[in-house]
């Protein structure tokens, strides 16, 4: 996989996507179908559900190269070895700045969302900060409230 596939496709290949396609539900926030379909909504979605992977990859790493024999193949750490012909710790440090770089895009992104009546951008601002949370959350467990990744 190439990096640019992995952009597009990363965003699917855990659960983010779901935790952001049920906040109507999970932190009622009704947004309406035109609202979702506006292309700067989109693509603070999108930057949050990879934000949250590009996380997972990095805590994940050292668990996914111990137990499988491609060597975290999904893994955006991994794929930046291949394709930048990097060093593993090299890989870490590009990665982490990739992960940093969206939470920057996802602020810079999210500033530029309140286009609609009150009402619609009060409710966006519950939905950039429910994702917020998302991402946070997500760092949260995975380095605090489970066992699930050794951190060394």
């Amino acid at each position: 996989m190439h990096l640019d596939e992995y952009y597009e496709l990363r965003q699917y290949l855990g659960a983010a996507y779901l935790a952001t396609d049920s906040l109507d539900i999970t932190a009622n926030i009704p947004l309406s179908d035109e609202v979702f379909s506006d292309e700067k909504v989109q693509r603070i979605t999108q930057i949050c559900r990879n934000t949250i992977c590009f996380a997972n990859d990095l805590f994940s790493l050292g668990k996914e190269m111990a137990h499988s024999h491609l060597g975290a193949e999904f893994n955006l750490v991994t794929i930046l070895v291949r394709e930048r012909d990097l060093s593993i710790e090299s890989a870490i440090y590009e990665a982490v700045a990739i992960h940093d770089q969206s939470v920057e895009n996802f602020i810079k992104i999210s500033e530029q969302i309140y286009r609609f009546d009150e009402k619609t951008n009060r409710l966006l601002e519950k939905y950039v900060a429910a994702m917020g949370f998302l991402m946070k959350g997500n760092i949260d467990w995975s380095t605090k409230d489970i066992i699930r990744y050794p951190h060394i």
